[in-house]
């Protein structure tokens, strides 16, 4: 739920205004199996990964929420993947 709202904010407050020449790329028809957009989807893997490494390699309640939140950064990016 909290990367909905990530999601929606940055896609405003950053994609279509500061990174937009960036963001251009999925506006316009595909020319080959990457876009310059893509490079948004790395970004997002970065801390998912070290999330979900955190918290699987601790034991606690912050690395349980690290894991969580990892996880989820990840099931919005693969939903977003198929649904977009």
């Amino acid at each position: 739920v909290g990367m909905e709202f990530w999601a929606r904010w940055a896609h405003r407050a950053l994609w279509h205004s500061s990174l937009w020449h960036m963001h251009e790329s999925h506006h316009k028809p595909r020319e080959g199996p990457f876009e310059l957009n893509d490079v948004f989807a790395i970004v997002n893997a970065v801390p998912a990964i070290a999330l979900l490494s955190y918290g699987f390699f601790h034991k606690g309640l912050v690395p349980g929420l690290c894991f969580g939140a990892g996880l989820g950064i990840t099931v919005f990016g693969m939903a977003y993947m198929f649904v977009h």
